[in-house]
Formats: structure tokens, C-alpha cells, sequence
């Protein structure tokens, strides 16, 4: 389980991506404006969001402009410079009133950032000017450690025990600035890209402790606040919007055919949903196994309904029909961001919840009990 689960909701980079044209202007959604100082014209900037939006604009006079369309909720954007000798990528946040300008300039280090506009822009300058400062200090003791005479074994141990401690003072910087922090939407940010690991090492009680000093107002409309609670919820359910034992959420997507599958319309005493994707190798190796399961149990009260994540709908229908899918099978194409996937927290895939008559859930797949778990839980309520 551990190796097959793919990401679709956490790596920006890898997932899918809505695609918008650079030239749309939209009159809510948010503006960001920048300038690179010291880069030459015509050079190429691009963006990409936790969502999935992904947009390119060229650099006029040192300067650019993007234009986002609405979005109601808080995302990370990541903005890269295309053409430069020196690597450029770096995150904003934004929602849909953020009205914020990034200066970048270079440094003998790389580059250096200030940031300007509304309140939401002040509290990321606040953030990375004393996350800066705080490296610096630490680059420039390195250096100060690489000049200095080794054969002073008194001032060497001194040296390093001062780099220990700046290496520690970074470390600590995101947290700290996050518990003071802790009505300020980008503090979900803050954790999300320095304190949260991966969910494939396991459960996170670290990020977690930071997360539930956040007041209500910093995870309000906030999409990384809601995928640290997705990656959060394989482990506790605390943070799952539809927890063991609890109501399993209303939706209506549609079939193949274009036809509502809705939950209250499924009659099956029990239902098996497996989330999947056509792109997903994992899901697609699974398949034989929810094929049995469906065959052995669809006439004592199971009923299977697999709802893909998939976006290209053609791709979805040729993976239905090529492993011959012959029980329930049902989209709304949005992929793991937004609709049924946001709504169900599916941070990977595959991934399954087992409701009985109530539509409670009364079991769910999790990061280490898988297909083996699933059999035995329906071994228990059917019988051999």
C-alpha cells in the first residue's frame, strides 16, 4: 500500500492542470504584478497553483502582470522564471482580493524578495524577510567557518557550535512565526511547504500540533488548510470530513452515458467506493480484485460504484471498457481538486470506503490496511 498510493492533490508540479490564457483578465479574481530586477525583456514567466491553474505571461520593462480567474478559496502559486542562468522558482498566496506586487532582484546568493500591496501581501514580506534573515545569518557563518584557521581547534568548536545553533533557529523559524501568526491564512501555507512531510513517512503529529493552533479565521475558504486535513485524515480521524462511522457525504456525478448516480439513488444495503483514475497504474492493477469482490457479492447486498478522477473523459470510458467494469461507474471530471474528489478529501488513489444501509461509513481504506483488510471486513459481515 505504502509504495503503490499515488498523489494527485499535494505535488503542484506532477498533478493535472486547468488551463487558462494569459490574456484573459478577469475583474474579481486575484492580480499579481512583479518585476525582475536586472532581467533582460522578452523573458518568460509562468505560474502554477495547488489547483491546478497554469498561466505564462511575457516580461515588459523588467515587469509582468497576471490576471487570475475567481477563486473564492486560498492557494499557493508558484511562480518560475523561464531563461535565467540562475534557477528561479517561488511561492505566493493568494485568493481571489489578494492585490499583491513581488519584487525579485538578484543576490551574490541567488535572489532576493520584497513584497507589497494589501495585508495578506505585508504578512509574507513579514514571513520571508525573518526566514531570509535567518539563512543568511547561517550562510555567512559557514563562510566564516570555511576562511578560518582549522588548526584553532578552540574557535573551530566554537564556530560550530554557533552554526548548530543558527541551523536550529531556522528550523524553528516557520513554527514560531506560525504560532504567532495564528489567525493568518498563510500560516496553513507555512506549514504545508517547511513543516509537513510527506504522508508516506508516516503520520505528521508535528504539522498536526501546528495546524490545530490555527484560529478558524486562517483556515476560512483556504484550500491548503483543506489539503493538510486530507493528508492528515490517513491517520486520525479527526481531521476527515467523512470519518469512520460517520455519514458518508451526498453527491451526484454521472455515469458513462451521461446519466445522476447519486447516493441516496444506489438501494444496495452495502456499497464499496473505490476512487480511482485511468492514469493511476496502481488502480488499474487493482481492478481484478474489485472485479471479484463485485462478483462474489453483488447478490448478497454489495453494490460497487468506482468514481474516477480522471478529467479527460475519453481516456475514463476506454479504461471502463478495456478492463470490462461491469458494476457502477461514475465522474464529475474535476479531478482530486474540486467536486467529488475535494469533497471526499481523495489525496491518493486508490482509495475505498465501505457504507452500509444508513450510508454510514463503516470502513475506509488507510495508508497501511488495504485490499486484504477490505476482504476480511466483508468476510465478516457476508460470511465465506
Amino acid at each position: 500500500m505504502l509504495m503503490k498510493r499515488i498523489s494527485i492533490c499535494s505535488n503542484v508540479l506532477l498533478g493535472l492542470v486547468f488551463l487558462f490564457p494569459a490574456a484573459a483578465h478577469c475583474q474579481h479574481g486575484a492580480i499579481l504584478t512583479g518585476m525582475f530586477k536586472g532581467i533582460k525583456n522578452n523573458g518568460m514567466v509562468s505560474v502554477c497553483s495547488s489547483k491546478g491553474v497554469q498561466d505564462s505571461v511575457v516580461i515588459k520593462d523588467g515587469a509582468f502582470r497576471f490576471d487570475f480567474p475567481p477563486q473564492e478559496q486560498w492557494e499557493l502559486y508558484f511562480i518560475t522564471l523561464h531563461g535565467s542562468p540562475m534557477p528561479f522558482a517561488f511561492p505566493v498566496f493568494l485568493d481571489e482580493k489578494s492585490r499583491l506586487h513581488l519584487v525579485v532582484s538578484k543576490t551574490p546568493d541567488g535572489y532576493g524578495y520584497a513584497f507589497s500591496g494589501d495585508k495578506n501581501a505585508e504578512e509574507q514580506e513579514d514571513f520571508w524577510k525573518g526566514y531570509v534573515g535567518v539563512s543568511t545569518a547561517y550562510q555567512q557563518l559557514e563562510k566564516e567557518i570555511a576562511a578560518s584557521d582549522t588548526t584553532d581547534t578552540q574557535k573551530t568548536a566554537q564556530l560550530k557550535a554557533a552554526l548548530r545553533r543558527k541551523e536550529q533557529q531556522i528550523n524553528n523559524y516557520p513554527g514560531n512565526w506560525v504560532l504567532n501568526h495564528k489567525q493568518v491564512p498563510f500560516s496553513a501555507a507555512a506549514i504545508f511547504m517547511f513543516i509537513h512531510h510527506n504522508i508516506s513517512l508516516g503520520r505528521d503529529t508535528v504539522a498536526e500540533r501546528y495546524f490545530d493552533a490555527l484560529l478558524p479565521e486562517a483556515l476560512e475558504n483556504n484550500y491548503i488548510a483543506a489539503s493538510l486535513k486530507s493528508d492528515f485524515k490517513w491517520f486520525s480521524d479527526k481531521y476527515a470530513t467523512s470519518p469512520l462511522g460517520g455519514k458518508a457525504r451526498a453527491f451526484s456525478i454521472k455515469d458513462t452515458t451521461g446519466n445522476a448516480i447519486t447516493l441516496d439513488g444506489i438501494n444496495a444495503p452495502y456499497l464499496l467506493i473505490d476512487f480511482w483514475a485511468s492514469w493511476c497504474g496502481p488502480c488499474r492493477a487493482d481492478i481484478p480484485r474489485v472485479a471479484g469482490i463485485y462478483d462474489k457479492y453483488k447478490g448478497r447486498g454489495l453494490d460497487v460504484l468506482s468514481i474516477s478522477m480522471d478529467e479527460n473523459p475519453e481516456k475514463w470510458k476506454e479504461a471502463v471498457k478495456e478492463h470490462k467494469m461491469a458494476w457502477l461507474q461514475g465522474s464529475d471530471l474535476k479531478g482530486g481538486r474540486d467536486g467529488i474528489g475535494f469533497d471526499y478529501q481523495v489525496t491518493g488513489i486508490p482509495y475505498y470506503l465501505l457504507l452500509d444501509a444508513k450510508r454510514n461509513i463503516v470502513w475506509r481504506s488507510t495508508w497501511e490496511a488495504y485490499m486484504d483488510d477490505l476482504e476480511s471486513k466483508l468476510q465478516q459481515i457476508f460470511g465465506n
